[in-house]
C-alpha cells in the first residue's frame, strides 16, 4: 500500500521512553514526506515526568506528530494538548476512525 497510495497509510511508532525515539522521529517524518506520524511511548507516570516535556511536546506538533501516552499522563499533564492522546482514546477512537480510511 505504501507504494500504490501512501496517503492511505498509518506510520506507528512504538518506544517504552520518549527518549528512545525523539531524535528519530524526524529523519522518519522526511521519508513519510509529510504525512501524519503516531508516537507510541509506554513510559510510567514517574519515567515521563522526566522525558516529556511541554518544549518536546510543542516541537512534536509542529511537525504533525501525534504523541501516544498513558491516560493518566494525558490527562495529568497534556489534556489541552490535542496532539497528545491517551491509550483509550488512541485505541477506542483514533484507529477505528483511521480504519475508516484505509477502506
Amino acid at each position: 500500500m505504501w507504494q500504490k497510495d501512501r496517503r492511505r497509510c498509518t506510520v506507528l511508532s512504538v518506544k517504552r521512553t520518549l527518549c528512545e525515539r525523539y531524535k528519530q522521529v524526524f529523519e522518519e517524518l522526511s521519508a513519510t514526506r509529510g504525512l501524519v506520524l503516531y508516537l507510541l511511548s509506554t513510559q510510567t507516570e514517574s519515567e515521563a515526568q522526566k522525558d516529556i516535556t511541554q518544549e518536546k511536546v510543542q516541537r512534536l506538533n509542529e511537525q504533525n506528530v501525534y504523541l501516544i501516552v498513558r491516560d493518566e499522563i494525558k490527562q495529568g499533564r497534556f489534556s489541552q494538548e490535542a496532539n497528545v492522546l491517551g491509550f483509550t482514546d488512541f485505541f477506542c477512537k483514533e484507529l477505528p476512525r483511521l480504519k475508516e480510511r484505509w477502506k
